[in-house]
This record gives C-alpha cells, structure tokens and sequence, in this order.
C-alpha cells in the first residue's frame, strides 16, 4: 500500500511538472508570436520602403538620361533650351 501511495505522489509530481511545462511554453509561443508580429511588420515596412525608393531611382535615372547633354560632332554647343523651366543658355562663344 505504501508503494502504490508513493507512486501516486509521484504521478501527482509528474502532472504538476508538465503542467508548469506546457505554461511555460504556453508563454514561449506568446512571446514568439508577438516577436513574429513585430518583425512581420518590420519587414513590410521595410519592403514599402524599398519598392518607393526603387521607383524614385528608376525616375531619378530616367531625368538623367533625359536631361543629359550631347554635343556634336565638332564639340560646340550652338544653342539649347530647357524643357523643364524657363531657364535657356545662350550659344557658346567661339
């Protein structure tokens, strides 16, 4: 009878064990949860961000290469105007 009294304790024992276990890891998964909440929002954050500065380069790049300069043949610039404002230089002088 003393044996099977010492086992039940120890059943008892092992129960509460596990149960301290599973809210302990209960506590783990909440907390792993909220950590993968935050980094998700992290990261689509960061991907919004990416994908603006990605499309202000690509217009950036476009302006360049629409704006850049060409000379003639012969080196001189007779006359240009600029579409973007009212600004105009005049015609090289020789």
């Amino acid at each position: 009878m003393a044996s099977v009294m010492v086992a039940i304790a120890e059943d008892a024992g092992n129960i509460v064990a596990r149960n301290s276990n599973r809210r302990a890891t209960g506590a783990d998964v909440l907390r792993e949860q909220d950590f993968r909440k935050e980094v998700e929002s992290q990261l689509t954050e960061v991907q919004r961000d990416a994908a603006a500065l990605a499309s202000r380069l690509q217009a950036l790049q476009f302006e360049l290469v629409s704006t850049e300069i060409k000379s003639p043949a012969d080196g001189i610039v007779v006359g240009s105007r600029c579409t973007r404002s009212a600004a105009w230089w005049p015609p090289a002088r020789r």
